[in-house]
């Protein structure tokens, strides 16, 4: 434990400069990067978000007289089943 103890200053000192060059180099170009792909991708999802809606909208009306036709289909072979 005593060596470990004085090996960590050393360790850390060792390691120090290397982290001031990641904290100025390599993070604000990823924090660049990061917001230039953030603020392309936004009108991409905006349309396909616009697109799903339009899709939605016009199917519901289909989907809703399916599953009319479908639940009295299947009302009339339940009571045809109790009637057996």
């Amino acid at each position: 434990m005593e060596k470990v103890a004085e090996t960590l200053p050393h360790a850390q000192r060792q390691v120090e400069p290397h982290l001031q060059a990641t904290k100025n180099k390599p993070l604000p170009v990823a924090k660049f990067h990061f917001n230039s792909l953030k603020n392309n991708t936004k009108p991409v999802a905006a349309s396909i978000v616009t697109a799903y809606r339009a899709c939605k909208d016009a199917i519901h009306p289909c989907v809703a007289k399916s599953q009319e036709f479908a639940d009295h289909s299947w009302q009339v072979t339940l009571m045809h089943i109790v009637i057996s």
